[in-house]
């Protein structure tokens, strides 16, 4: 259901995702994944209010520790949110992360926000962290590449506060 409705807003069927949102909220268990697509969709209409609305459900998604919900945060948050806000989603990914698999498709993540604010040279620094591997989804990936990226993450914290 989470991935129809995803794809609705995707097509920008925005109304039609939330009448379903509506519709299906009492029967989820656990409704930590339907309120991120109703920010997805309220990004569609007031993307600081729904920056507002992901910093609250942050708290919900830290507690979780759900690699799945961070990494789609995660996209969500490259191409719609402030870096105070990637970094923090990105810190705590990195944690959960433990296949060259997911450390890939994190670091292409964190990529992707500074390649859609023209920051080619801060992108390619995160590029480079991207690991070859024949059997990605059986490595582990090592505390070297969580420190690696958590001190790219720093240094761009760094350069954008301006300290």
């Amino acid at each position: 259901m989470y991935d129809f409705i995803a794809s609705q807003i995707d097509d920008e069927n925005d109304s039609y995702a939330s009448e379903l949102l509506d519709g299906f909220s009492e029967f989820i268990a656990d409704p930590v994944w339907f309120d991120f697509l109703r920010i997805r969709i309220q990004a569609m209409n007031n993307s600081k209010e729904a920056q507002d609305a992901l910093e609250e459900l942050l708290d919900e998604v830290d507690e979780q520790k759900d690699l799945d919900l961070y990494l789609e945060v995660l996209q969500f948050v490259a191409h719609h949110c402030d870096f105070h806000i990637l970094a923090r989603v990105a810190k705590n990914t990195i944690q959960e992360i433990e296949t060259v698999e997911d450390f890939n498709d994190f670091v292409k993540l964190c990529s992707d926000y500074f390649q859609q604010r023209d920051y080619e040279e801060e992108a390619e620094c995160f590029h480079a962290l991207v690991k070859p591997s024949e059997n990605p989804e059986d490595e582990c990936i090592s505390k070297e590449d969580r420190t690696a990226v958590l001190k790219e993450l720093t240094k761009q914290e760094q350069l954008i506060s301006g300290n």
